[in-house]
């Protein structure tokens, strides 16, 4: 079996006296889209914080392809980094910026291609979000659904081998965000980029994600396929899952 693209083992990380993971252990295969979910406010993002390096951990190991993120120097992270792809909740996009320089500014930054090089590429990562040619438009003009696969096309222009997506729904209608998860689909199909989803957006876990695991309390608590989810009698995965108000899930915690 190969190796792991991601390896989380005995993360621990508080926040003075409040505990946002005590324990959790995550693995993600090559090629493995894995969704984690639960409530607002239960250490989904802190995850995504933690695999960039933002964050240290209390306690435990992250690698990422054999390599030891935490604790390591800023050469070592930076090489890390520059094989992870996010989209933000929000896009994330440089307002001052028009589309085309937005999806360049990594490649520009870091000076990974030549400039006729660079063009090429942010007209074939629009093209693969379906957005081909709009290099010039301002991100003000854009819907929230466009201001997506804008920031989609952004995190793969580098061609990272990891994605990280934190809600990348949340806020779009129903089609809007099935547009969203089918191109997830695609471009995993496309570029054999591994992914990482944080959401509460059921729907979207189950269409997307070969395994989710449920965040509560601190713990990764349960771990399974989409249906395994779906139909599992765990009484507070069950709760989330179905959208229950009674359970031992009280108050959205």
């Amino acid at each position: 079996m190969t190796e792991p693209i991601l390896e989380i083992r005995g993360m621990r990380k508080a926040f003075g006296d409040f505990v946002v993971w005590e324990g959790g252990d995550l693995v993600l295969q090559e090629g493995e889209t894995h969704a984690v979910i639960g409530g607002s406010g239960t250490g989904k993002s802190v995850l995504l914080k933690t695999v960039l390096g933002l964050l240290e951990p209390d306690a435990g190991s992250v690698r990422f392809r054999g390599r030891e993120v935490v604790g390591a120097n800023g050469d070592v992270r930076s090489k890390i980094v520059r094989e992870i792809g996010m989209l933000f909740q929000d896009a994330a996009l440089f307002d001052s910026m028009n589309v085309g320089e937005n999806v360049a500014f990594e490649l520009e930054q870091l000076k990974l291609m030549k400039r006729k090089a660079i063009r090429e590429r942010v007209a074939e990562v629009l093209e693969w979000v379906g957005l081909p040619g709009i290099e010039k438009r301002d991100p003000a003009q854009l819907s929230g659904g466009m201001r997506k696969r804008v920031g989609l096309a952004r995190a793969l222009a580098s061609g990272p081998k990891l994605m990280l997506y934190d809600e990348p729904t949340t806020g779009l209608d129903p089609i809007t965000s099935d547009v969203i998860n089918e191109l997830i689909i695609y471009l995993r199909e496309k570029t054999h980029t591994s992914g990482l989803v944080i959401t509460h957006d059921m729907p979207s876990a189950y269409k997307i994600a070969d395994r989710i695991s449920m965040l509560y309390k601190g713990r990764l608590i349960f771990t399974g396929t989409p249906e395994e989810v779906r139909t599992t009698d765990h009484p507070v995965v069950s709760q989330f899952v179905h959208g229950r108000a009674h359970g031992p899930i009280t108050n959205g915690a």
